[in-house]
């Protein structure tokens, strides 16, 4: 008699990490071209920068085609979505508002520190009534999607996959170098504070994700970060030609040297980012102490 699957082994071929890594890169890639065929052949062009309405449907939409992809593969492997860190349960529960919190916090520690280094001086809100209501909507779904599809595709799939051919944190830590370094060469006024701050901020969802057992704490975190910082505390991106959002909650003059506000990359490229993350590291660290993902790879570890 065959013995029973032990939870998270898969009953589908069994395929190098690289051979399925390379099928999930294959299928996120061909069905992105196809969306974008699709959308820029009804003479759609994109505009410059972030626009709200563009941010929430654009981000849905490439968390679609990740989650596809993601599906397809588990479906070659035999596997579920939630060996690769997304289980339907749990989705949007405790940890995914615990994981936003810890993002707010973050964001809101690091704000304060650029504030009281002079970096920043605040003079109300930015917009009022029902524009207020109208771009709070908006930005919140947009960060959703981001939050989604950036760690479904740098921590949940890949990660899983990359993984099982050379351990948990070699694929973290090559991942995270990716993450960076796609936001170093691929955005305007990028430099290695940022690309640094971003990578170690990848590396710290991936522990998150380690310690805390699924994508949910991960996203959560991403959704809060980004929110707080772009959003409610008005920061520029270079995705957004080194400008705040259109729609932002507070009025912020930023002023004074980089080093202190990030200028136009943003509070993630304030020097101030690395004691935060180091707090997060250190937080997370004392708040979860056990392995649980991914659960295929034998019981939870120290680390």
């Amino acid at each position: 008699m065959r013995a029973p699957r032990a939870a998270g082994e898969a009953v589908g071929p069994r395929l190098r990490a690289g051979w399925k890594f390379l099928i999930f890169l294959a299928l996120f890639v061909g069905l992105g071209r196809l969306a974008a065929w699709a959308v820029l052949s009804t003479g759609y062009k994109p505009p410059r920068g972030f626009t709200a309405e563009d941010a929430a449907i654009g981000e849905i939409v490439q968390f679609a085609i990740a989650l596809v992809a993601s599906w397809v593969l588990s479906r070659i492997e035999g596997r579920s979505l939630a060996d690769y860190g997304l289980p339907a349960r749990g989705a949007f529960g405790a940890k995914f508002w615990e994981g936003t919190l810890w993002g707010l916090g973050a964001v809101t520690a690091l704000f304060l520190m650029v504030l009281g280094a002079g970096g920043a001086r605040v003079s109300g809100l930015a917009i009022h009534g029902f524009a207020l209501w109208h771009y709070l909507a908006l930005w919140t779904v947009a960060m959703i999607g981001i939050g989604l599809f950036e760690e479904l595709t740098f921590r949940g799939t890949p990660l899983y996959t990359l993984a099982g051919g050379m351990g948990f944190w070699p694929a973290a830590i090559l991942l995270s170098l990716v993450f960076g370094a796609l936001h170093f060469f691929f955005k305007p006024m990028e430099n290695l504070v940022d690309a640094a701050s971003v990578t170690l901020l990848g590396l710290f969802m991936a522990l998150a994700l380690r310690r805390t057992g699924s994508l949910w704490f991960p996203i959560g975190f991403h959704v809060g970060f980004d929110w707080a910082a772009l959003f409610f505390y008005s920061a520029p991106n270079t995705a957004n030609e080194g400008q705040p959002l259109v729609g932002h909650f507070l009025a912020v003059e930023w002023k004074g040297p980089a080093w202190i506000n990030g200028g136009p990359l943003g509070l993630e490229a304030s020097v101030f980012v690395f004691v935060v993350i180091a707090a997060l590291y250190l937080g997370l660290n004392a708040r979860y102490r056990q392995a649980r993902w991914p659960v295929s790879q034998g019981p939870a570890a120290a680390l």
